[in-house]
């Protein structure tokens, strides 16, 4: 039992120093997500403008959807670029495991 009490201090310990490297990543996740949607949002709101106008010629909207199309393109590779330069999460530390009780002995 000391054992297990010894390696989960030191599990608690290896938790408090790998928190700042989550905490940073994930904000940057979140970042990259959050500019994603912002460049879809306003690629979309320009072309909704567009594709709703009665006015709009077919050349128009077809211009219009090419923009969008291109505008989504951009973003998904933006962002795809984005999360390979970040990598991959830092691993957390394994969790020990706790002993298992002694079995009680049965009297025959």
């Amino acid at each position: 039992m000391d054992n297990f009490k010894v390696q989960m201090e030191a599990y608690k310990l290896a938790m408090e120093e790998i928190k700042p490297a989550l905490e940073a990543h994930n904000s940057a996740r979140r970042t990259i997500g959050q500019t994603f949607a912002a460049a879809m949002t306003s690629a979309r709101t320009a072309y909704k403008a567009v594709s709703d106008d009665s006015t709009a010629t077919a050349e128009a909207k077809l211009a219009a959807k090419t923009t969008f199309e291109t505008a989504k393109t951009a973003a998904v590779t933006a962002r795809q670029a984005a999360l390979t330069a970040l990598g991959a999460a830092p691993t957390k530390p394994a969790k020990p495991e706790k002993p298992t009780k002694p079995v009680r002995p049965v009297r025959p």
